[in-house]
């Protein structure tokens, strides 16, 4: 038979105040039915395992501290585990055995998760597959004033009407986004990650094969906003109608350094990055040329980044890191 979910969970560090999730339908049938969690369960054990995610992560908020909300491999899908809200304690959400095993299935029924301005880097989200996500801003996750951190998840074929086809930060907002891959998202600008007054990170991410139907095929990052792309690949992704396949930045501040960005294209010709300027744009069909690494400051509208500039001294970027 096939690894069970209690023989997994001794790979993962689980502290004391852990909540465990198993209600995840599986195409390997390695779990009985009948040892599935029940949200009439306490969460605190593998056997009392509540069957939702949002149960499990209102049971965190409720007991207060930091708290891990563990989830069982399989597919999430429908009310409890998809437009999730995390309460304003430090909880860490997380799956056993990482992106590939665990998905959130959104069935462009909304998003899967939105933080607001409870929650800052303490609020974890580590290790999921999230798809099929739909909103007005932000398919797959919206960030209203939060600053979360987001790691080694993948969000596919995720799509929002307006802006932020995967995410979209806003009011404030400054996630960390570690080790994330982004593909096959779209929206009417930034077909991955819209940033509007936000001062996002993101770390050795993959941003490819997203479209957006105006400009950022990739990332839109707009006025009162900067963002830095540290250790990131962005590739083939489109603006159909507008400017910056890559990144496009209005009054805005865009930090590269270390990323490899080629191969986008904004109005059938290669763009990689383009700038708003008086009077019109400026655009970059390529800024990675012949270097390996590079750093480069691209600077609009003078945001206000102090909190921007100091999450990346402790971050530690030196150059020549991994």
């Amino acid at each position: 038979g096939g690894t069970t979910t209690t023989e997994r969970t001794e790979c993962v560090t689980v502290s004391a105040h852990t909540i465990h999730v198993n209600g995840g339908q599986s195409e390997v049938d390695e779990i009985e039915s009948a040892a599935l969690g029940s949200d009439k369960n306490d969460g605190l054990t593998w056997e009392t395992a509540v069957a939702t995610i949002q149960r499990g992560l209102d049971l965190a908020a409720q007991k207060g501290g930091k708290w891990t909300v563990l989830v069982a491999d399989g597919t999430y899908a429908g009310p409890g585990n998809t437009n999730l809200r995390f309460g304003s304690s430090a909880i860490r959400l997380a799956s056993i055995g990482g992106s590939r095993n665990c998905t959130i299935d959104c069935k462009n029924s909304g998003r899967a998760m939105t933080f607001t301005k409870g929650q800052g880097e303490e609020t974890l989200v580590e290790g999921f597959t999230i798809r099929s996500g739909n909103a007005d801003f932000g398919g797959a996750m919206y960030c209203q004033g939060a600053s979360p951190t987001i790691k080694a998840c993948q969000i596919i074929d995720c799509a929002a009407d307006l802006s932020g086809g995967a995410i979209a930060c806003t009011e404030g907002a400054s996630p960390l986004i570690e080790s994330c891959d982004f593909k096959g998202c779209v929206a009417t600008s930034g077909g991955a990650v819209a940033i509007s007054q936000a001062t996002p990170i993101l770390k050795h991410c993959t941003i490819s094969d997203n479209s957006a139907g105006k400009s950022g095929g990739g990332v839109y990052c707009g006025p009162l906003s900067a963002v830095t792309l540290y250790g990131c690949t962005i590739s083939g992704n489109v603006a159909v109608l507008g400017q910056g396949g890559g990144v496009y930045a209005a009054g805005a501040e865009v930090v590269f350094e270390h990323t490899d960005i080629a191969r986008n294209v904004a109005n059938g010709e290669v763009s990689d990055y383009a700038r708003e300027v008086p009077g019109g744009f400026q655009s970059e069909p390529s800024l990675r040329k012949e270097k390996k690494d590079f750093m480069m400051y691209v600077d609009g509208q003078q945001p206000k980044a102090s909190r921007h500039e100091s999450r990346a001294q402790e971050l530690d970027f030196s150059h020549g890191a991994g």
